[in-house]
């Protein structure tokens, strides 16, 4: 039977890679605030798409009440979506640092607050938070965009011990550098010789995804080999 798999972030980067591998086996329903994204989203796979700034808790909302109208349910839920910033404290942008803090960590708590009583009606239900390994060590200028990452790891174990005992897992995801449009969007210059692919992240995303309702994968590091040379 077809899972219904949510994923905040699908227009772009790992969340439509996420998209793109899961969609021929379950029912995906991609969310991201960019509509043209999501319209090639759409033409390449056939999810269905929904405008969303989940940053925004009205418009959270009203998202997973259409979704209920329609689905009465969802199954496994993939909080993708994520904002990078870099730059020594004192020189950061007060308008930009606070879309990092609202969309890496409130984005999380809005979807996964008002889509648990949709994964309450699965047999199976399970919320998978992609973080970063930036939520597990530091660097110096990612204050900003760690203390997001961090608090995603922190809020990831509390709603695991929060919700296992109702039937929900919980499990972040702690990938390496990613060659995706994070950084170029933002013009910081990377070395990304050693980074990974999103297709190759999105296959460890269907692993946890394909799991039964009886194994529970509290927490994944994934990262290039390369990193290890």
């Amino acid at each position: 039977m077809k899972k219904i798999v949510l994923v905040t972030g699908a227009g772009s980067g790992l969340g439509k890679e996420i998209s793109k591998l899961l969609s021929p086996e379950n029912i995906v329903i991609g969310v991201d605030l960019n509509s043209g994204s999501l319209k090639t989203l759409r033409k390449e796979t056939g999810c269905e798409i929904y405008g969303c700034d989940i940053s925004k808790a009205s418009q959270v909302l009203s998202l997973s009440k259409k979704i209920l109208k329609k689905y009465k349910k969802i199954d496994c839920l993939v909080n993708s979506a994520g904002v990078w910033m870099q730059g020594k404290l004192i020189s950061i942008d007060d308008v930009m640092a606070e879309k990092v803090i609202k969309v890496n960590i409130l984005g999380a708590v809005f979807m996964s607050k008002y889509f648990l009583p949709l994964l309450s009606k699965s047999e199976a239900g399970l919320i998978i938070n992609i973080i970063s390994q930036g939520g597990l060590y530091s660097k110096p200028e990612r204050s900003v965009y760690g203390a997001s990452k961090w608090g995603m790891t922190g809020f990831t174990k509390h709603l695991s011990s929060e919700v296992l005992s109702e039937g929900i897992r919980v499990t972040g995801v702690y990938p390496g550098k990613m060659d995706t449009a994070l950084f170029g969007n933002l013009r910081a210059q990377r070395d990304m010789s050693d980074s990974l692919s999103p297709a190759l992240v999105a296959k460890t995303i269907k692993f946890i995804v394909d799991q039964p309702a009886e194994v529970h994968i509290p927490e994944l590091g994934v990262k290039s080999a390369k990193q290890l040379q």
